[in-house]
């Protein structure tokens, strides 16, 4: 079973953002990362990539052709490999979970379909 993806609206991704746990916003004066609640301002024209995560989905804008994207990743039964790596100082103490979705190409190979973001833990909760 592959990964469920599916291209989203970015007006309606825009209002659910603030839904997700926690974001990753790339703009060019550098990287937020946090509690979506500390860090988001629903504003589309103020980053250039982004990532809102919770445990079971994933909503990633992107910009393409000069014109912004987004594509929500849902958890479901496609197998993943999930890897914990530290944050940078910059970032607090804890890890980023990522989670890489396989697949199985027509001559039985494995690939990753799908990079997503998954969850941070942080010893001090915050």
């Amino acid at each position: 079973m592959s990964v469920i993806r599916e291209v989203f609206n970015t007006d309606t991704a825009l209002a659910e953002a603030g839904s997700y746990p926690y974001a990753i916003i790339y703009t060019n004066s550098g990287i937020k990362f946090g509690k979506t609640s500390d860090i988001w301002m629903n504003d589309k024209l103020s980053f250039n990539e982004a990532r809102f995560f919770g445990t079971d989905e994933e909503l990633h804008f992107f910009s393409y052709d000069s014109e912004m994207r987004v594509v929500r990743t849902q958890k479901n039964d496609s197998e993943y490999i999930e890897k914990k790596y530290p944050l940078q100082d910059q970032f607090g103490s804890g890890t980023i979970t990522v989670r890489e979705y396989l697949d199985v190409d027509e001559d039985g190979q494995s690939f990753v379909s799908a990079t997503v973001l998954a969850g941070v833990e942080r010893p001090d909760s915050r």
